[in-house]
């Protein structure tokens, strides 16, 4: 029983997160036609990595997917990678991105999984938006140990029922939600020995602070398997 549980998790996770590249190409897709060459091709650059980023999520889950592929990564690099391929599709609904950049820093982990909770964020958030001015303002900090990635917006926001409930599975406030998106990111924040964090006010915005540990070695981390019945 156990088993075919955790088999159907994976199952809606692996849809969910499928669909987040997808959704982003069929945005960009809808805004071509308006668009100028150049833009075109911009566009067309984000859409084919935005596919190719597909076929790595749907190769993860079909081989290793219980398993963090760990590398060294500089966190500002890795946010610049996120928000250019949806800085034009904000911009597009009079919406932005504000990125408060720090001194070169690096973490240990899984760039793809990291790419997904980054994305899973800013969607959320896009999607959340009570109206077209939003803001999200990406903030990172370098603390002793540790580094701190602040993510806030000023969207509906929640209140404190919601707050508690949006970490559980299968709960959502969108109508078309699945309810995994966050309870995804906070298991693979965990999973990198880090902390993820919400704090919330009902048509304020939302702030979520996610703690992952500085770079040190290799054998820093000592486990690196992703338990999806934890």
């Amino acid at each position: 029983m156990l088993e075919k549980e955790i088999d159907n998790k994976m199952f809606h996770q692996f849809i969910h997160e499928v669909k987040n590249p997808l959704t982003i190409c069929n945005g960009y897709l809808q805004m071509i036609p308006n668009s100028n060459k150049v833009v075109k091709e911009k566009y067309y650059e984000i859409i084919r990595k935005e596919m190719n980023k597909t076929l790595m999520i749907i190769r993860d889950y079909s081989t290793n997917s219980n398993k963090l592929n760990l590398e060294k990564i500089e966190c500002n690099h890795l946010i610049e990678e996120i928000t250019d391929s949806l800085n034009s599709l904000f911009k597009n609904h009079n919406s932005k991105i504000i990125i408060l950049k720090t001194k070169k820093t690096y973490i240990l982990g899984d760039k793809l999984k990291l790419k997904q909770v980054l994305i899973n964020i800013l969607k959320n958030a896009y999607e959340a938006k009570s109206q077209d001015n939003l803001l999200v303002v990406i903030n990172l900090k370098i603390r002793r140990n540790k580094i701190e990635l602040i993510i806030t917006d000023n969207g509906i926001g929640m209140n404190k029922k919601e707050i508690n409930n949006c970490i559980k599975e299968n709960y959502t406030t969108k109508q078309n939600g699945s309810g995994i998106g966050l309870p995804f990111c906070k298991d693979i924040i965990i999973l990198h020995q880090g902390d993820f964090k919400i704090k919330s006010r009902k048509n304020i915005g939302t702030r979520i602070t996610i703690s992952l540990p500085k770079y040190k070695n290799k054998e820093f981390f000592n486990n690196s398997n992703y338990c999806w019945n934890k």
